[in-house]
């Protein structure tokens, strides 16, 4: 296998243009650490579009750029989906082969039920796959999970303040779907774990392989801390992309560390990478309209789970893939089948087109959104799926002002 595709990304574009355009996640974070969301979203596609111009590249054929995936990032914050068209993510499954699909959240339970330490991935800019695990969390607490590590968690700060994890508790908390993740965990009452690698060497073309290896090691031996302490811990992992690898590639990759540290054999399930378009086209065709709102493990033709065709067996234990959505009032349905949510619908007006809607705690310390939608051209109805309570739903422009709020109450 080879490496990440968000390493890749990063590295491979950051070598290419870095001394060509100022880093545009810097760039967009300080302008979310605000909480203007809609600006990063604008400023980086400025970004993009001056840095195409100026080097003769062509949208859909060029290959992507560290613009290009900052945009992606900070589209998905807003709920928005942007292709980085990756040649990879574009296997399709073998004309003629047997591949049959199971709903993932009845299967993975059953599959984890005597479990002790659980891994998921997600692809950074796919938000809907911390729904998954969102999705999963009242039923692992059940079963005696009581710890959730997530990647994204890079301050505990705000969590042992507040309570609640804030806007710059890390890279992907900003994100509403990240957010609600650990709000909801917390709620239930897992305890979260920052497991992140702390070690900061500095990128260089010779720190690469040490920089890789480092941070596996690190993140195995985090996880590891928690068994230390507690050896009868039940712990549920969030990790990014190839981190659960257990094996294959070129370099040792954490799930496969912490099982050599730990003597554990994780499950570890796969939503990330090469499956992301490589089944879609048979499973849309297989599940009923109906059904979209779910993802689903893919079995072989013994109703066994199977990796993707892209990966060795036994990469990880088991993969999952994504149908194509449908359209509910103006978001795709996957975002309002959020496990103990209710629907409720937001009107807005004509003046709103292009601007972002918000859905926020009463609370302004808890400064996540726990929905948000941009306003499209003559949709002023928009479905939301929220816990029941008391929340502010606020317009906000591409400065980051409030244009108006008012309260909601969920029954």
């Amino acid at each position: 296998m080879k490496k990440l595709l968000i390493i890749l990304t990063t590295l491979i574009s950051f070598k290419t243009v870095a001394q060509q355009v100022a880093d545009p996640f810097q760039i967009g974070f300080k302008l979310i650490d605000s909480g203007n969301y809609l600006g990063a979203r604008d400023t980086v596609l400025k970004m993009k579009q001056n840095f195409y111009k100026q080097n003769h590249l062509i949208e859909g054929i060029s290959a992507p750029t560290l613009v290009d995936q900052s945009l992606a990032l900070f589209e998905s914050f807003l709920g928005e989906t942007l292709d980085l068209n990756w040649k990879k993510s574009k296997l399709r499954a073998t004309k003629g082969e047997q591949v049959n699909f199971t709903p993932a959240i009845p299967y993975i339970i059953n599959y984890c039920a005597n479990k002790q330490v659980v891994m998921i991935n997600e692809d950074h800019n796919t938000p809907k796959h911390r729904i998954l695990t969102y999705n999963l969390l009242d039923q692992f607490y059940k079963m005696g999970f009581r710890y959730l590590a997530v990647e994204a968690l890079e301050s505990n700060l705000a969590y042992k303040n507040l309570g609640f994890p804030q806007i710059n508790s890390g890279m992907y908390t900003a994100e509403p779907n990240m957010g609600n993740l650990m709000k909801r965990a917390i709620k239930l009452g897992f305890k979260l774990i920052q497991y992140e690698s702390k070690d900061r060497t500095e990128y260089t073309g010779d720190s690469e392989s040490y920089l890789d290896n480092i941070r596996e090691v690190n993140q195995a031996k985090n996880l590891n801390d928690i068994l230390l302490k507690d050896p009868k811990a039940k712990i549920l992992v969030h990790a990014g992309h190839g981190h659960i690898w257990e094996k294959g590639g070129n370099i040792i990759f954490m799930a496969e560390y912490f099982r050599i540290i730990s003597g554990i054999d994780p499950v570890t399930i796969n939503q990330a990478i090469n499956s992301m378009y490589e089944f879609k086209e048979k499973l849309d065709s297989t599940i009923n309209l109906k059904h979209t709102d779910v993802p689903y493990i893919v079995l072989d033709k013994d109703k066994n789970p199977r990796v993707s065709g892209g990966d060795v067996k036994g990469a990880y234990d088991m993969l999952v893939t994504w149908p194509t959505p449908q359209e509910k009032y103006g978001r795709k349905d996957y975002l309002l089948s959020k496990e103990g949510t209710k629907f409720s619908i937001i009107t807005v007006t004509k003046e709103d087109e292009g601007k972002l809607v918000q859905i926020m705690a009463l609370n302004p310390k808890d400064n996540i959104p726990l929905d948000q939608f941009i306003v499209k051209h003559k949709i002023y109805k928009y479905g939301v799926a929220l816990q029941a309570g008391e929340y502010n739903v606020q317009v906000v422009d591409n400065n980051g002002h409030i244009i108006r709020k008012h309260k909601i109450s969920i029954l």
